[in-house]
């Protein structure tokens, strides 16, 4: 066998290979111009799906930042009231510990009676018994209720708000 012949024959099965692959390409060539209108629908719907979703994004964006004033507002009043309720909590600490001095020394305190003046009116040892005792108030007077903000104890001390009598009282019921 001749040289020849043999690349004759590498020829021949490269050239039928050749063959077979473009028939191959032009069966899907054909395949692709035929549904070319397909592909265009389909490349329309996807433009205009895709012009949708960026009118939605905008959408979104809006409503996102309409969301942020909302809770940027409701942050800084939630601020504004833990501040205050900070106050209050101090003040009611304060309240809580002057009612504790108060009642640590005991009910003539409050009274502004002092023992010595119940001795020098000869009450504290004279036998005149709980019905004396009964007449003399334990307890100071209740204030009425603050009219305004703006009115101020005589210690300079700015009235009781509700929340400070209401814990006042239970800490009195309480003894």
């Amino acid at each position: 066998m001749d040289l020849s012949m043999i690349l004759d024959g590498v020829m021949i099965v490269l050239l039928a290979t050749t063959i077979i692959y473009a028939f191959v390409l032009n069966r899907r060539l054909g395949s692709l111009r035929s549904e070319k209108e397909g592909l265009e629908v389909f490349i329309e719907k996807l433009g205009e799906a895709t012009r949708r979703a960026e009118g939605s994004l905008g959408g979104m964006r809006e409503a996102a930042e309409q969301y942020q004033t909302a809770v940027r507002d409701s942050t800084t009043r939630a601020e504004a009231l833990r501040d205050e309720l900070a106050f209050l909590v101090d003040r009611a600490d304060g309240s809580a510990e002057r009612l504790a001095e108060r009642s640590s020394r005991g009910p003539d305190a409050e009274t502004g009676q002092s023992n010595a003046g119940q001795s020098e009116s000869g009450n504290s040892g004279s036998g005149a018994g709980p019905a004396a005792n009964a007449a003399k108030p334990k307890r100071p007077a209740r204030r009425a209720p603050a009219t305004s903000a703006s009115e101020v104890e005589p210690d300079g001390n700015a009235q009781q708000s509700d929340a400070e009598r209401d814990l006042l009282r239970a800490l009195r019921d309480a003894r």
